[in-house]
């Protein structure tokens, strides 16, 4: 038995570039030197607690379809036991072996830091609180020598960083990833402000309900399911049997990793799944401020229509909805901030809040709603689509007037949801599908 750091020795920081924007590791994209490298002044290489660096680039890298800001957790967030995580890398495929050319990508469950100290604790190795653990009882699935430093992500967050394991994939033996949910303090340290990275400003990809109730595919039927290796991620909507109308910070993944499924109340069963076959970007997407946060997903072949599949009807360019409207949006998700996901597809009813009132809410924060988005929300909280069902539809009378897109934490007083304003995107939506 041996523990693995799937690290490597570290050298000269002059030695050290970042390919950014390439689904390969040995070609295309941006390649940009590092020019300075933090590591955590806390970060023990003997049992790597608090093993995590920030890279400063000697240049920007250019933001497109193939590269984008993760969103990051808010400080000391908590992710629950099981949450499904998505780990990616150019790692070793099995314990020891080759790597490959080509990005992968792996799910795994959230294992509570108590069991994954238990899990360690015969080998004498050290789970802290700066650490968190994924993988399944029965081994498997997991990251591997090669893949350390990328990504695990829940709901379209960066909430570790890969770090060290028993071997890998191994059964009973978790990976181990250094934690994010410290970072703001990090950053503090090294002089960085919290206030220029997206801590929670991107919504989580995964569908997010608050103080809805369970309804039918039936009520819903231009709803879907978009997902990423064959795993719900974002919503979605029909606008014709070949097009569907999603947000664009869902889509960072290669596009043959994206299905739809259409027709089925229950996220992981039933209905159609089709293949995506091209996904195209509103062409002023900003991933830093949301600003026309729309996508539009061509499938690979044409949805058959039904009680549960149907097309959603969309407003005239530049259509006003009154503050006040009742809207009702749906999606898969959980039920209360930080809790479990339902697999039945939940709704709930939003009033309409005008982008004036909505600028006020967000303003403190430093966040800006522009005439491309629009919010719904109550002032009291409680009832929401957040951190999720990105993609979403938002409706009023059965014609989809919003996109979810982003929002403070999770159905909070005084933070509406915002969405991206289908109405004022009307000429983009024509001019790729031509409805």
């Amino acid at each position: 038995m041996y523990r693995n750091f799937r690290q490597r020795p570290h050298w000269p920081t002059s030695w050290y570039s970042v390919r950014a924007g390439s689904t390969y590791h040995n070609s295309g994209g941006q390649v940009v030197s590092a020019m300075e490298i933090y590591n955590h002044p806390d970060y023990n290489s003997t049992n790597s607690d608090f093993d995590i660096s920030i890279v400063l680039l000697a240049s920007s890298l250019n933001f497109g379809s193939g590269v984008a800001p993760a969103s990051l957790p808010e400080q000391n967030q908590i992710f629950a036991d099981d949450t499904p995580a998505v780990v990616s890398g150019w790692g070793a495929l099995i314990e020891n072996g080759t790597a490959p050319l080509q990005l992968q990508a792996v799910w795994v469950p959230i294992v509570s830091n108590t069991k994954c100290e238990i899990l360690y604790e015969v080998l004498e190795y050290d789970v802290t609180n700066s650490m968190l653990c994924a993988g399944y009882d029965d081994g498997g699935r997991d990251a591997c020598q090669g893949d350390s430093g990328g990504p695990m992500v829940i709901n379209g967050q960066l909430v570790g960083v890969v770090s060290w394991g028993e071997g890998c994939a191994r059964a009973d033996l978790p990976g181990v990833y250094a934690s994010i949910y410290n970072i703001h303090s990090f950053l503090r340290k090294i002089g960085l402000p919290s206030s220029k990275f997206p801590f929670a400003r991107v919504p989580i990809p995964d569908g997010r309900i608050v103080g809805g109730e369970p309804v039918t595919i039936e009520q819903h039927p231009y709803q879907v399911s978009v997902q990423l290796l064959s795993s719900h991620w974002c919503g979605g909507s029909i606008v014709t049997d070949r097009f569907i109308v999603s947000a664009a910070h869902c889509f960072t993944w290669p596009v043959s990793w994206y299905t739809v499924r259409a027709g089925a109340t229950f996220h992981n069963s039933g209905g159609q799944v089709i293949a995506v076959s091209t996904i195209t970007d509103h062409p002023n997407f900003s991933s830093s401020t949301l600003d026309n946060d729309i996508s539009i997903l061509f499938l690979a072949s044409a949805l058959t229509f039904g009680s549960g599949v149907a097309i959603i009807a969309l407003p005239a360019q530049s259509q006003i909805i009154p503050d006040g409207t009742r809207a009702v949006v749906s999606g898969w998700g959980a039920l209360t901030e930080g809790g479990s996901s339902p697999l039945q597809l939940q709704a709930v009813g939003v009033p309409i809040v005008s982008n004036e009132r909505c600028n006020a809410a967000y303003a403190p924060l430093g966040w800006g709603v522009t005439e491309t988005m629009i919010c719904a929300g109550y002032d009291e909280g409680g009832r929401d689509a957040c951190q999720g069902d990105s993609g979403g539809p938002l409706t009023v009378d059965n014609v989809l007037v919003g996109i979810v897109s982003w929002g403070q934490g999770c159905a909070r007083a005084g933070f509406p949801g915002v969405y991206a304003n289908v109405a004022h995107l009307r000429g983009f939506i024509t001019s790729v599908t031509g409805v």
